[in-house]
């Protein structure tokens, strides 16, 4: 269990590595399971698509209105030119009208010309000038100030309009009041009295000394309302198109009547364009200045295709929000039916990492899978049958050698160090010093004690105690030739370390340096915590290492004997317990040989006695 350990944290060390040199990825997409990120990533693609595509919708939608503008401009140019000829050719035919010598003679000397009208002269005149321009309902004459019928002075034409329809003698005096004040130039009135025509009215003049003498007056009324009928009807659609002439408040003249609210909608358009809807017909409406009459002209074209168009760019944007609604919905079963299998094959490496290497049934058969998700599958199984064989053929194999090993050193007290033990006893009895016989047997017991427990992981307390003992009885046998010192972290002594891991290396350094030499031997033992691991030094006086001794005995340069078996597996129990980081590294510092045992800090779980 503990090498696959290794194995899963070397590889997920170095999927960090790769990680760190990816580039930056989005917020968004880093604490999320894989499923998430595609189904970010597939949700922004169908997001941004749906998007193009209602912009091209819209896009489309106001290039048919910008055609449409465009040719309803046309065709509002075309009628506009039109009236506007209709009204100049009725403002020339009046300006004809007044300098006609027939109708001058007539209102220069109206009582001389009775004979000369009755043989109807004028009326034929009159009809002339009136068969020019159909649009022409009828023409009055007068002269200077005979516009009464009292003066009957009056004359009309008309070639179908009846009299009774004709202005009355109020209307007459008003447009005969603009006449004179023009001075000879054509005005254009509207009457309230008659609301389907246009009046054009000038002064019949002579030219006497250089001056104007004003002999009479003609009035022409235009029909505008049949005007603009008829230049709705030239239209090549099916539904004739409306004109309208209007002023701020109302309109004036139409070629069809509108509903008020209508007429109200297109008053309000301000210069632009709209959109209006008239007996279920929609129609599209221009405005321009109309300068002859200082009138507003409408131009309402029939838009008979917009209901349609309208209902397909409903219909087409409903159409791609629900489309990309469906595909992100069916992308997402399709992505979990993926991401299934991944969570399956994290799933299994999750169970292999906490040491189950036993066989998983998920159900599902890869065997007959030939795309990349089942090839990573069986590769995966077939790797945890490699471990597991691995574990059972090897793994096992060594950790029963090194228990056999450990036994082996739990059993090493040295024989030599319990027959000095002994005399030691034996010596202090016969002089009947009983403190220090009691002293030497509380060690002597206390040491036996903990090397005989079962247990293969103790705390540093309980592992500095077996230490402390055993200087105990190495301070009464060497006396003043032996001095020690132990500094230990408290926050550390509930930590936990491998039995006997401290006292081999106390033992050897008395062997080697007390044993040997007549001087001192200082030995000091420090326990403290560096970054997040564990750091205990044994260092003494009066002895030093071989360079590289353990590196040497690992690859078999030198031959181990005695203590260099227990350092070798001290080493090796620390590796196969905690990983390669951890170990023994020995060394020569300031004239003392110098041994470091590293190992993580870990809180032990197990109470003291």
């Amino acid at each position: 269990m503990v090498l696959f350990n290794r194995i899963i944290h070397s590889q997920q060390q170095i999927g960090e590595g790769n990680l760190r040199r990816m580039p930056i990825i989005p917020k968004m997409l880093k604490p999320e399971s894989l499923k998430i990120k595609l189904l970010y990533m597939l949700t922004f693609a169908i997001m941004f698509i749906c998007a193009i595509s209602i912009l091209i919708t819209i896009l489309l939608w106001h290039l048919s209105y910008e055609m449409l503008l465009n040719s309803t401009s046309e065709a509002m140019g075309y009628a506009a030119e039109r009236l506007d000829s209709i009204i100049d050719t009725a403002t020339s035919t009046t300006t004809l009208m007044a300098e006609d010598q027939v109708l001058l003679n007539y209102v220069q000397d109206p009582t001389a010309s009775i004979e000369f009208n009755k043989a109807g002269e004028i009326t034929k005149t009159l009809a002339n000038y009136s068969n020019n321009n159909k649009y022409i309902s009828y023409i009055y004459v007068w002269p200077n100030g005979k516009y009464s019928d009292q003066d009957n002075k009056v004359i009309r034409y008309s070639r179908y309009y009846p009299i009774a329809s004709m202005i009355k003698e109020n209307s007459r005096e008003y447009l005969n009041e603009i006449a004179l004040n023009k001075n000879g130039a054509v005005e254009y009135c509207l009457l309230d009295e008659d609301n389907t025509g246009i009046f054009l009215t000038r002064v019949i003049h002579t030219i006497d000394d250089y001056e104007f003498v004003n002999h009479g007056v003609v009035v022409v009324r235009l029909n505008l309302d049949r005007l603009l009928k008829e230049l709705s009807r030239e239209s090549t659609t099916p539904y004739p198109n409306i004109l309208l002439l209007a002023n701020d408040n109302e309109v004036l003249f139409s070629s069809q009547e509108l509903p008020t609210e209508a007429s109200e909608k297109i008053l309000n358009i301000g210069g632009n364009y709209t959109i209006t809807k008239i007996d279920k017909k929609y129609y599209f409406v221009l405005e321009r200045k109309f300068e002859r009459l200082n009138l507003r002209y409408f131009y309402m074209a029939h838009y008979e295709h917009y209901a349609l168009l309208r209902s397909a760019y409903i219909f087409t944007s409903i159409s791609i929000i629900l489309i990309a609604t469906l595909v992100l919905f069916s992308s997402k079963r399709i992505l979990d039916s993926i991401t299934l299998h991944f969570d399956t094959l994290v799933k299994k490496m999750e169970i292999y990492s906490s040491g189950k290497f036993e066989s998983i049934d998920v159900g599902y058969d890869y065997s007959k899978r030939t795309d990349e998700l089942g090839k990573a599958h069986r590769q995966f199984d077939k790797m945890a049958d490699q471990i597991r064989t691995l574990i059972n053929d090897n793994y096992v194999k060594q950790l029963l050698l090194k228990d056999a090993q450990f036994k082996q050193l739990e059993q090493q007290i040295n024989p030599h160090f319990l027959y000095n033990t002994l005399e030691t006893i034996n010596w202090y009895s016969e002089s009947a010093g009983e403190t220090k016989i009691a002293e030497l047997v509380r060690a002597l017991g206390s040491t036996l004690r903990s090397t005989l427990e079962r247990k293969d992981i103790v705390t540093i307390q309980s592992e500095l105690e077996l230490v402390n003992n055993y200087m105990t009885i190495q301070k009464i046998r060497y006396e003043n030739r032996l001095v020690y010192f132990i500094d230990a972290d408290q926050k550390l002594l509930t930590c936990s370390i491998p039995k006997i891991t401290i006292q081999p290396l106390v033992e050897n350094a008395i062997k080697y340096a007390l044993e040997e030499i007549m001087d001192i031997c200082y030995i000091y033992i420090l326990v403290e915590q560096i970054d997040d691991d564990i750091c205990i030094t044994v260092k003494n006086t009066g002895s030093e290492f071989e360079d590289n001794i353990i590196e040497k005995i690992k690859e078999r340069h030198i031959v181990p004997q005695g203590f260099g078996i227990g350092l070798r597996n001290i080493h090796d129990r620390l590796q196969l317990a905690y990983g390669h980081k951890y170990g023994l590294t020995v060394s020569n510092e300031e004239n003392m040989a110098v041994v470091r045992v590293k190992l993580p800090k870990i809180i032990s779980d197990t109470k003291e006695a």
